[in-house]
């Protein structure tokens, strides 16, 4: 009889895997651009208008099945685009390439809850998260 493995351990393993992955692109384009913005973390102030971030992300299920999740995409629009959202526009895209929302767009009730939860880093991070600083490139 083989090994048992917890799903959750699987899990855990792509995740640290990711997060080395990460640790590596963020020290590779920090030394290429030098003045890599994202990378100041809560030190960036405002994001450039033009600048994008892109979230993706992973579903478990009860049973330890891992599957895509959607990703979400942040870009800072002109100023005077949507006071609520501090000038950013949402998206969130399925894993089977549907647009379920965009801010200011088609389906952008849908993409309200970003705002809302963005909010709260809204005046001091300009509704950016960042990642805890045990997972930064060092």
């Amino acid at each position: 009889m083989g090994e048992v493995v917890c799903p959750l351990e699987e899990v855990l393993k792509s995740a640290l895997r990711l997060r080395d992955a990460w640790r590596a692109l963020c020290s590779q384009l920090c030394q290429q651009e030098g003045k890599w913005q994202y990378a100041k973390f809560e030190k960036v102030g405002k994001m450039v208008r033009g600048g994008v971030l892109a979230k993706d992300s992973f579903t478990v299920t009860p049973q330890g099945k891992v599957s895509v999740g959607p990703l979400f995409l942040m870009e800072k629009m002109k100023a005077g685009f949507n006071k609520a959202s501090s000038d950013w526009r949402y998206t969130l895209i399925m894993p089977n390439g549907q647009t379920v929302g965009t801010t200011n767009g088609k389906g952008s009730k849908n993409v309200k809850f970003c705002i809302s939860c963005h909010a709260a880093v809204a005046d001091n991070q300009d509704a950016m998260f960042f990642l805890p600083a045990e997972f930064r490139a060092k």
